[in-house]
């Protein structure tokens, strides 16, 4: 698994790894950690496609690393509507209740569904901010 690669030692990674995880990445690299910011190269798996090119099917990104106590109930919460297949491409598809019922479950900070909301990656294409990762409902 992808997330064994990544060094404990390293949680902010790891962090942003878990976020990607949800777009259905299979493959992960840090390529600069700078101050507060990470840089990372992510790519996807062949979607059946003929030609498919896996160097085409790459993006780089930058995350400002957040060190917000609520990011890791954020991530758990995410990790487990990606495992309940409750999340089409970005957008949650269940509704807030039942989202808050999970939190719940989980025994998670109630606002972290607001986190997890707030959460964006940038995406970077030759350099520049084009795009971002995130969720919503």
């Amino acid at each position: 698994m992808l997330s064994e690669v990544i060094s404990q030692n390293c949680r902010p990674a790891s962090q942003l790894f878990q976020f990607l995880s949800a777009f259905g990445i299979d493959r992960f690299t840090i390529l600069e950690i700078n101050g507060s910011v990470i840089k990372a190269r992510i790519g996807w798996p062949c979607d059946g496609s003929p030609d498919y090119d896996p160097n085409a099917e790459i993006q780089e990104v930058s995350w400002l690393i957040d060190d917000d106590p609520l990011l890791d109930d954020a991530l758990r919460l995410l990790q487990q509507l990606s495992k309940n297949q409750q999340i089409d491409i970005d957008k949650i598809t269940v509704p807030e209740p039942e989202i808050l019922a999970i939190v719940e479950e989980l025994e998670l900070a109630r606002n972290c569904l607001d986190k997890l909301l707030s959460i964006k990656v940038d995406m970077l294409d030759d350099g520049k901010v084009t795009d971002f990762f995130f969720v919503h409902l």
